[in-house]
């Protein structure tokens, strides 16, 4: 609650005056809204704090009782019966969405910036500034990229998108609406897409034409090819796969000049999920490529099967999902199969 009110201090009320007690109110409860409903908190896994209750927005004649119901744990609902793991259906509890591992199809939604100037979507914190506040603005995301347009389709803000498929088909479930293309300018026609090859250095990080590039740590110590069409970047890894797709950072004429480039070949499928075994801990726990993961204590000293792709970490109790979260580790993978054995004690 101190932090909260340290919140409501800095964002909503230092620097203001106000006429009246209506219009200070009326201030605090549209930072209420926000701060419950459209912020991220990383204390509760960049969750919002209403989805920690599963309820709706409360009416001013509806009971409390009735806008905080019982949440029970995953492991105590009823059984649902097995899904096919190819594609996996992913569902986590009564207020989650169901998501595959296809890939998704991009997201449009309309926004208001609020007073702050910091615009969230899902999990992700945008900025643009008090001086745009009160603007609608429209919101074009996939897992890739998210762009920030006016409602006549101006561009004003780009940033890599940390968005995962759940969070994109949450985003679908609450009102948002399937995109078209990207608003990124496509490649004149005249030009032709290059490809060169690099090795990614500790950090993460490639350079061309004198640029540095970060494709990630995973991909660190690798050969990679990378794939540049004056608009986009793709990064191919070693096995032919697409691991990313950046915007690139040369023009189209640019492209074309670069020392040691040749013309590139098709763009390849994303990389596969790979799959590995955990066993959870006593305390419902595991931790797979440096990201714990809480699974919960009725499967404790279960051995447990993971699927882990660009954006999201999948678990599996035999074919049945048991949850799916947002992959934040950069580390690499370091061991596939379960580390302890599972032993059980007689009594």
């Amino acid at each position: 609650m101190e932090r909260f009110h340290q919140s409501l201090q800095g964002e909503c009320l230092d620097g203001r005056v106000f006429a009246t007690v209506e219009q200070a109110q009326a201030a605090v409860d549209v930072f209420v809204a926000e701060y419950d409903y459209d912020r991220p908190h990383q204390g509760i896994d960049d969750a919002f704090p209403a989805d920690r209750f599963h309820r709706p927005t409360p009416g001013p004649s509806q009971p409390a009782t009735d806008v905080l119901p019982l949440r029970l744990p995953s492991g105590l609902l009823p059984a649902a019966p097995p899904a096919p793991r190819t594609p996996p259906a992913v569902e986590v509890d009564a207020g989650s969405v169901t998501v595959s591992t296809a890939r998704p199809q991009p997201v449009q939604l309309l926004r208001v910036v609020p007073p702050s100037g910091n615009l969230t979507v899902a999990q992700q914190q945008v900025w643009l500034g008090p001086a745009l506040a009160g603007t609608p603005v429209t919101i074009w995301v996939d897992t890739d990229r998210l762009h920030v347009l006016t409602t006549d389709g101006a561009r004003i803000k780009s940033s890599p998108s940390r968005l995962s498929q759940r969070d994109l088909a949450r985003l679908l479930a609450d009102g948002g609406a399937s995109a078209g293309p990207s608003p990124l300018p496509q490649p004149e026609p005249q030009s032709t897409a290059v490809e060169v090859d690099r090795v990614v250095n500790a950090c993460g990080g490639i350079s061309i034409a004198g640029r540095q590039i970060s494709v990630g740590m995973p991909l660190a110590g690798q050969r990679v090819r990378v794939r540049l069409d004056g608009v986009l970047l793709h990064v191919i890894d070693e096995a032919g796969h697409l691991r990313r797709t950046l915007r690139c950072p040369l023009p189209p004429t640019a492209c074309g000049r670069i020392r040691d480039a040749r013309p590139a070949s098709r763009i390849p499928p994303p990389a596969t999920a790979l799959t590995v075994e955990r066993v959870v801990s006593v305390n419902g726990s595991i931790q797979v490529a440096g990201q714990r993961i809480q699974v919960g204590k009725v499967h404790a000293r279960k051995l447990v099967s993971v699927a882990l792709d660009e954006h999201t970490v999948t678990v599996y109790d035999a074919d049945t999902p048991i949850t799916a979260v947002p992959r934040r580790s950069t580390t690499d993978l370091n061991r596939t199969t379960a580390k302890h054995q599972i032993t059980v004690t007689a009594r």
